[in-house]
C-alpha cells in the first residue's frame, strides 16, 4: 500500500516509497535500463479504467543546458582582488578576493581551477597560463581533465562540487551528482583520436554545448544516463527505485563507421528461419532509402600569384627621362641595359623641355651627378677632344668659358700649342657682345638642368622590364570586355605575392599576410655606399644571396602590352629603384679628376704633382662615384585568369572515394592560398582534405523497426545485433493477456569527417597567421641602423703644399697621391 497524505492522495508528501519529484530514479527490465529524473506523477481514477498512476522519468539531458562550464576569461578572482593596490577605488562586487563554487552552484570554473591567482592548480600566484589558453580557447585535454576533477561530489577544489537538481522539504538538493566521463575517454582510446591539439573557445559553454561540439568534431552521438555510483546497472534486479549515490554517466555512440549493411534484413531472415517454438519476431517493417550523398567535389582557391625574379638585368631596357613621342607610355627607352651602361662613351638621346633632343653619354650623366662644375669641366674636355655628341666645338660650346683654368690644362695636354689657340678663342669671346655671353649661359643652364634631372632621377634607376607570358600574343594575354571600358590582363602587377624561394627571409619585407613585396637587389660590395637606403634594407637570400635588397624599389602598378612588336610582343612594366647605390670604382676621386679626364680623352698621363700646388686649386676637381646597377628586380604579380588549385575528389585507386554517379559540389574558397597556410605543400594537403568525400557508396540504406516477444535484449545506445545501427528508440509493452513485447527503432548514419577537418584547417590557418603577426611585431621593434655614408670630400692641400715648398715633407705628398683613386684604366667603354 502506497502512503497517502491526509486527503488520501498517494505519493503526495512523500515517504520511503514516495521519492520527491526531481529525485534521481531508475527503471530496469531485462537488458533495458533507464536512469533519469523523476519529473512528474499523475493519479488517474476512471469508471472504466480504474486507478492508474502515470509516472514520467526524463533524461537529465535538458538540465545539462543549465550546467555551465567556464573555460575562458574569468579566473574566479573578483575586482576586489584587482583593486587591492588602489586606495581610492572600491570593489563593485562581493567583498571577497575570489568567487568559488560555494557561492553559486552548477557552475564549474575550469579556467579558474587552472588560472586563479591563489586557488589555481600550481598554488598561490603561479598560475598565469596554466590552462594553456590562447586566442582559440583552452586545449581540449586540459578542459576534460579539469571537468573530470571538478564535476565530482567529493571534489576538493573550491571551484568544484556536485551537480545539484531538485529540492527537498529541508531546502537541500533532491539529488547530488558526479559526472562520469569514462565512456568518452574510452571512445578516444578506441578510435585512436589525438584530441590534444583541439581547442574549445569560451568564455562559457553548457555541458550540452561542449558535448555537442565535440560530437560534431569527432563524429559521435551521446546521451546521459543516471546510474548508481557504486553498482553497475546490469547487476540490478528488474524493477526500479531511487538512486541515492548518483552519477550522470555520459554514454558515447561512435559514428565514425557506418553500420554493417543489410544488418536488419539478415536479422529478420534469421528470425523467420527459426523453428516455431524459438521464434520471437512478432512483426517488422523494413525498407530502403536512396543514399543521395555527395560523392564528388571540386574546389579552387584565390587568384594565383607569382613572384618574378628578373636577374637578366643586361637584357632589360634603360630609361632616360620622358619622351612624349615614344609609344611606351611616354618613357624614353634608350636601349638595353647591356648596350647603354656597357658603353659609357656611347651617346643616347634625351629630351630636354624647351630645347628638344640632346645627346648624352653615361659618363656625362655620371659627371652631372657631381654638380654643375664637374659637368662643365667634362663637357669642356669633350669639346676640346672633338667627341661632343651634339656637335659643339671649343669655339661655339656654351660651357668652355666655365672652366677658369682651361689655359693651364691645355698647356699641360698639348705642350702649349693647343693652349695658345684656346687662349685666342677666349680672347675673341671676351670681346663678343655681352648678350651673346648671356645667351650661352642660358643655354648652359637649360642643358644642365635637363641632363641633371636625368642623371639624378632615372640614370641606373629606371628600367623597362619584359615580363614573361604563358602564351605569346595579345589574344591570350589581354581582353577588352564589352561595355566595361577597361582591359583585363592575364597577369597584373600586385603589391605582393607568395614566394617559396624568397629574395630575403627578413619578415620586414613581407606584408601582413605573409606575401613578399616588391624588391630591388644590389650586390654587396665593399666599394659601394648603401646609405641612401636608410634603414629600409634586408639581407638577401636564395637567388639574392650575397646581395642587399630594399623595398624602396618597385614597379609601376600598371603593366602594358607591347603593341609595337619592338619588344617581342611581351608585357612590359616600368621599374623604379627608388634609391641610388654609389659605386666607388677605380676612377672615382674627389681631387684628381684632371688626371682621369686627360687619360680618358687624350691618353695623356698627367701626375697630380703637376697641378696640385699653390694657386692651382681650380685644377683640383672630382670624378664622382658612379651608380651601381641592380642585379635582381623582384616583381609580384597576380593572375587575372588563373586560380590556386583546383582540388578534386580522388578515386579509390588513389585513396579517395570518388563516384561520378552521385551529387557534386563546386565551390570557390578565396582563403585557399599558400600564404594562408605557410607553404604550397600545406595548401596542397588541405585542398585534398576539403575535396574529399565520406566513404559512402550510392546504396540504399535500411529503414524500419522490429517487434520482438519478451523482455528487451538491447538497451538504448547499444549496437543492434552487435554491428548494426544504434538502438535510438524503444517501447516495452507489458500486458496481462498479450505478455511482454519490445519494439526497436534504429538510427542509421553516414560518417562525416568534414567538421574536424575544417576545424584543423582553421586551426592551421590561425596558427600560421598568429605566428607571422607575432614575428612581424617583434621585427618592427628592431631598430635597423643605416649603412654608414662614405665620405667624399675635397682634400685641403694647402698645408702639404707649404711642406712641399719648404722641402720638409715631400714624401708625405707622394704617399697621399698613392692612396688616392686615380686609375683610369677601370673605366669601361
Amino acid at each position: 500500500m502506497l502512503p497517502k497524505d491526509s486527503d488520501g492522495n498517494p505519493f503526495y508528501g512523500g515517504g520511503v516509497n514516495a521519492p520527491q519529484t526531481g529525485t534521481a530514479v531508475y527503471f530496469k527490465y531485462g537488458s533495458f535500463y533507464f536512469g533519469g529524473i523523476f519529473q512528474r506523477w499523475t493519479y488517474n481514477v476512471t469508471a472504466t479504467g480504474g486507478k492508474i498512476y502515470d509516472i514520467v522519468i526524463e533524461s537529465p539531458s535538458k538540465l545539462m543546458d543549465g550546467v555551465q562550464i567556464i573555460l575562458g576569461k574569468y579566473n574566479g578572482a573578483t575586482d576586489a582582488f584587482g583593486n587591492q593596490y588602489n586606495n581610492f577605488d572600491f570593489s563593485t562586487n562581493i567583498n571577497s578576493f575570489h568567487q568559488t563554487y560555494f557561492d553559486i552552484k552548477n557552475v564549474f570554473n575550469v579556467f579558474g581551477a587552472y588560472e586563479n591567482p591563489f586557488y589555481g592548480i600550481n598554488g598561490a600566484y603561479q598560475n598565469f597560463g596554466a590552462s594553456g589558453f590562447n586566442s582559440s580557447g583552452m586545449p581540449l585535454d586540459k578542459l576534460l581533465i579539469g571537468m573530470d576533477g571538478l564535476m565530482d561530489k567529493d571534489s576538493p577544489n573550491v571551484f568544484g562540487g556536485p551537480i545539484r537538481f531538485g529540492e527537498t522539504a529541508s531546502g537541500d538538493a533532491a539529488t547530488k551528482y558526479s559526472v562520469d566521463f569514462n565512456d568518452l575517454a574510452q571512445f578516444f582510446a578506441d578510435e585512436s583520436i589525438d584530441f590534444t591539439q583541439t581547442r574549445l573557445k569560451g568564455p562559457v559553454k553548457s555541458l550540452n554545448g561542449i558535448m555537442g561540439e565535440m560530437g560534431e568534431l569527432f563524429q559521435f552521438d551521446y546521451f546521459y544516463s543516471i546510474e548508481h555510483e557504486d553498482t553497475p546497472y546490469n547487476s540490478l534486479p528488474n524493477g526500479g527505485g531511487q538512486i541515492t549515490n548518483a552519477k550522470i554517466k555520459i554514454k558515447v555512440c561512435s559514428k565514425r563507421a557506418a553500420p554493417e549493411k543489410n544488418k536488419l534484413k539478415t536479422f529478420i531472415t534469421e528470425q523467420l528461419n527459426k523453428p516455431l517454438d524459438q521464434k520471437t519476431l512478432l512483426s517488422y517493417n523494413i525498407g530502403k532509402e536512396f543514399g543521395d550523398t555527395t560523392t564528388q567535389k571540386i574546389i579552387w582557391g584565390g587568384r594565383r600569384t607569382r613572384y618574378l625574379k628578373i636577374n637578366s638585368v643586361a637584357n632589360q631596357y634603360a630609361i632616360w627621362g620622358k619622351n612624349a613621342n615614344f609609344p611606351v607610355k611616354g618613357y624614353n627607352v634608350v636601349g638595353t641595359v647591356g648596350q647603354v651602361y656597357g658603353q659609357v662613351s656611347s651617346a643616347r638621346s634625351i629630351y630636354i623641355e624647351g630645347l628638344g633632343w640632346y645627346n648624352a653619354t653615361p659618363f656625362e650623366l655620371r659627371m652631372a651627378q657631381g654638380g654643375k662644375q664637374q659637368w662643365e669641366i667634362f663637357k669642356t674636355f669633350e669639346s676640346l677632344h672633338g667627341s661632343e655628341p651634339n656637335g659643339y666645338g671649343p669655339f661655339d660650346s656654351p660651357w668652355t668659358g666655365a672652366f677658369d683654368a682651361t689655359s693651364s690644362v691645355i698647356q699641360l695636354i698639348a705642350g702649349g700649342q693647343a693652349g695658345n689657340s684656346y687662349d685666342m678663342v677666349l680672347s675673341n669671346l671676351q670681346k663678343a657682345p655681352k648678350q651673346w655671353q648671356a645667351a650661352k649661359q642660358t643655354l648652359n643652364d637649360k642643358i644642365f638642368s635637363g641632363v641633371s634631372n636625368i642623371a639624378n632621377q632615372t640614370y641606373m634607376q629606371e628600367f623597362l622590364l619584359k615580363l614573361p607570358n604563358e602564351i605569346s600574343g595579345a589574344g591570350y594575354n589581354i581582353y577588352f570586355p564589352a561595355d566595361d571600358y577597361q582591359e583585363l590582363k592575364s597577369w597584373e602587377i600586385s603589391s605582393s605575392a607568395f614566394d617559396s624561394q624568397p629574395l630575403t627571409f627578413d619578415i620586414d619585407a613581407y606584408d601582413a599576410v605573409g606575401r613578399l613585396g616588391s624588391l630591388v637587389s644590389y650586390q654587396a660590395r665593399g666599394d659601394c655606399d648603401y646609405s641612401a637606403m636608410g634603414s629600409d634594407y634586408n639581407i638577401g637570400a636564395n637567388l639574392a644571396s650575397g646581395s642587399i635588397v630594399t623595398k624602396k624599389g618597385s614597379p609601376e602598378q600598371e603593366s602594358f602590352f607591347d603593341q609595337t612588336g619592338f619588344f617581342g610582343g611581351a608585357f612590359l612594366c616600368v621599374f623604379k629603384t627608388g634609391t641610388q647605390v654609389k659605386f666607388f670604382d677605380g676612377i672615382t676621386t674627389p681631387d684628381f679628376g684632371l688626371t682621369v679626364l686627360a687619360d680618358y680623352f687624350f691618353g695623356l698621363q698627367i701626375p697630380p704633382e703637376a697641378y696640385i700646388g699653390s694657386g692651382k686649386e681650380s685644377l683640383q676637381f672630382q670624378i664622382p662615384p658612379d651608380n651601381l646597377l641592380p642585379n635582381i628586380f623582384g616583381v609580384p604579380q597576380e593572375s587575372g585568369r588563373l586560380n590556386y588549385g583546383p582540388w578534386i575528389t580522388l578515386n579509390r585507386a588513389s585513396g579517395g572515394f570518388y563516384n561520378p554517379n552521385g551529387k557534386a559540389e563546386v565551390s570557390e574558397d578565396e582563403s585557399m592560398r599558400p600564404e594562408t597556410y605557410g607553404s604550397y605543400s600545406a595548401l596542397q594537403n588541405i585542398g585534398g582534405i576539403i575535396a574529399a568525400v565520406s566513404e559512402s557508396d550510392l546504396i540504399e540504406s535500411e529503414t524500419g523497426q522490429i517487434e520482438l516477444a519478451g523482455a528487451p535484449n538491447w538497451n538504448l545506445g547499444d549496437r543492434f545485433d552487435s554491428l548494426g545501427p544504434y538502438v535510438s528508440n524503444m517501447s516495452i509493452s507489458v500486458d496481462a493477456t498479450s505478455g511482454v513485447k519490445t519494439t526497436y527503432k534504429f538510427n542509421t548514419w553516414t560518417p562525416q569527417f568534414g567538421t574536424i577537418a575544417k576545424y584543423n584547417i582553421d586551426r592551421i590557418q590561425k596558427i600560421n597567421n598568429n605566428r607571422f603577426t607575432f614575428a612581424k611585431k617583434r621585427r618592427d621593434e628592431v631598430e635597423q641602423r643605416p649603412f654608414p655614408k662614405i665620405r667624399f670630400d675635397k682634400t685641403d692641400f694647402s698645408e702639404l703644399n707649404k711642406a712641399k715648398q719648404s722641402g720638409s715633407d715631400a714624401g708625405m705628398l707622394q704617399m697621399l697621391f698613392a692612396n688616392k683613386n686615380v686609375n683610369s684604366t677601370n673605366l669601361g667603354g
